[in-house]
């Protein structure tokens, strides 16, 4: 599964999907690539990864840094004498930044969103308690005070109810 370059373990292929997608959208419709050509455009992109993820590995080290950034990898691109890839590498850094971006700020309109119901919900049953507590303060103070007997004739009528 493993094809070694130079001492370094390298994957054999990309996955036949992921590189039969790439390659088509690379040439016209209508070209054929022969499995021959499919199998080399993997191993060789696969060697470009490794030896790109190694030179931006070093890099790191060289900052003392363990976690590769996109910095790093740029630094390994310029390195490889492959600068073409510098601006599309940049706009797709870009156009996921921004999409990072916007997903926070959803997350944070949800969030929002989410505290105000809460706390509307809390005020509405907070007010319903409210009143149902206020309802029955003024029923105990009806009993212990003058309305004693509006408590007494109600009581009645449940009873004749039953």
């Amino acid at each position: 599964m493993f094809l070694r370059v130079e001492g370094c373990p390298v994957f054999r292929k990309l996955s036949g999907f992921s590189t039969l997608r790439i390659i088509k959208e690379a040439l016209p419709e209508g070209v054929t690539v022969s499995k021959e050509a499919k199998n080399a455009i993997a191993r060789s992109a696969a060697i470009f990864i490794l030896h790109a993820t190694s030179l931006a590995n070093d890099n790191a080290q060289s900052k003392k840094r363990k976690n590769l950034t996109a910095d790093d990898i740029l630094y390994a691109i310029h390195q490889l004498e492959c600068d073409e890839l510098e601006k599309p590498v940049k706009e797709a850094l870009a156009l996921f930044s921004q999409k990072k971006d916007q997903r926070q700020q959803h997350r944070r309109e949800k969030r929002a969103e989410n505290a105000v119901k809460n706390r509307e919900k809390k005020q509405i049953e907070r007010g319903e308690k409210g009143e149902s507590e206020e309802i029955g303060r003024e029923y105990r103070h009806g009993l212990e005070g003058e309305n004693c007997d509006d408590a007494e004739d109600v009581d009645d009528e449940e009873q004749q109810m039953e």
